[in-house]
């Protein structure tokens, strides 16, 4: 698989910025004003320029000109019914999602447990999911600071993870986010995990 650049944690802010120049470039050409947006209701073209806008740092070359930049991953881990899945999320608002091999119990039956089984997608620049991840994660100071509960107990059978990977920092389970801590910032992580979990369903 073809290496791709990342962006390095020093060069966060200056990344969502350019983020946003990259999206409101391509994705303004492929879909047209006023289509299918994200949680502030802004067309593809515009919703990750205001979301994102009001980051600040100098932005990557690279970026601003079209340059297929991986900001984040999603990771959910397999379980015995489920396989793994990734979902890689690019500067401009694409993201390519791929599914782990199938389970044993696949194997043993000889059948799909689900539509997402085996079937990776591409969301092309500008994708209303995408976007509205990109917009989510612009609101979020680290990632990793989201607060998981300690005890969150899952069916052995069907139990997966879902973490985001950012920056060299990776979340906790997302999947478990403690709703009733003080610490860090648990409505936009809640949102986070709903973004994931879009991006991780869509057919």
């Amino acid at each position: 698989m073809k290496h791709l650049p990342r962006a390095t944690a020093g060069s966060w802010s200056g990344m969502m910025l350019a983020l946003a120049l990259a999206c409101t470039s391509a994705c303004s050409s492929s879909s047209p004003p006023g289509g299918p947006g994200g949680a502030a209701g802004a067309g593809p073209g515009g919703a990750a320029g205001a979301a994102l806008g009001g980051a600040g740092g100098a932005a990557p070359a690279s970026l601003g000109q079209g340059g297929h930049v991986l900001v984040a991953e999603i990771l959910e881990s397999a379980s015995t019914n489920s396989r793994s899945m990734k979902v890689e999320i690019f500067a401009d608002a694409s993201a390519e999602r791929t599914i782990g091999p199938p389970t044993a119990l696949e194997e043993q039956t000889g059948g799909g447990l689900g539509p997402l089984d085996g079937t990776p997608k591409s969301f092309p620049p500008g994708s209303t999911e995408a976007l509205v991840f990109v917009q989510t994660l612009a609101r979020v100071n680290d990632v990793s600071a989201i607060p998981i509960r300690r005890d969150c107990t899952k069916s052995t059978s069907f139990g997966t993870t879902t973490t985001v990977r950012v920056s060299g920092k990776t979340s906790g389970d997302l999947q478990c986010i403690d709703s009733e801590s003080d610490a860090g910032d648990v409505t936009t992580g809640e949102a986070l995990y709903e973004a994931c979990h879009a991006l991780e369903r869509s057919l």
